[in-house]
C-alpha cells in the first residue's frame, strides 16, 4: 500500500451544507483509505481558476494501492463543485502536514527570532 495526498479545490462560494456534502462524497469514494484530513478553508488563489480569486481547499492523506487510486480518481470527476483535484504520491519518509499546525509553528519561531531594534 502506498501513501498519497489528495488536494481538492472547491468553489469558495459554497454554503457550509454544500461544502459538507462535497467532503462527504469524497470520503465515500475513498472510505477506509483516508488516514487524515486537513480542511484549509477558503484561501486566495495564486492563479485564475474559472474567474474565481479564491477557493475552499481540503487535503486528505490516503493509503491505498495504485490501482485503487486510478479507480477512485474516476469517482471524483463526477462530484459537483470540485473545480480541480490533484493526487500526489508520497514516500514513506514524507509526512502529512496540517496547514494550521505549520503556520502556528512558524509564527512562533518567527516571533522568537524577531528582535526589534532599539532606536
Amino acid at each position: 500500500m502506498n501513501k498519497y495526498e489528495l488536494v481538492i479545490v472547491c468553489n469558495a462560494s459554497l454554503t457550509k451544507a454544500e461544502h459538507a456534502d462535497v467532503t462527504k462524497q469524497v470520503e465515500e469514494v475513498f472510505q477506509s483509505n483516508i488516514l487524515d484530513k486537513d480542511d484549509l478553508g477558503v484561501m486566495q488563489l495564486a492563479y485564475k481558476n474559472t474567474k474565481e480569486k479564491s477557493a475552499h481547499i481540503v487535503s486528505y492523506h490516503l493509503q491505498c494501492s495504485p490501482e485503487e487510486v486510478e479507480t477512485k480518481k474516476k469517482g471524483l470527476i463526477y462530484i459537483k463543485w470540485i473545480s480541480k483535484f490533484v493526487i500526489f504520491s508520497m514516500t514513506n519518509k514524507q509526512k502529512f502536514f496540517k496547514f494550521a499546525e505549520l503556520e502556528k509553528t512558524y509564527q512562533e519561531k518567527f516571533a522568537e527570532s524577531f528582535q526589534p531594534k532599539k532606536i
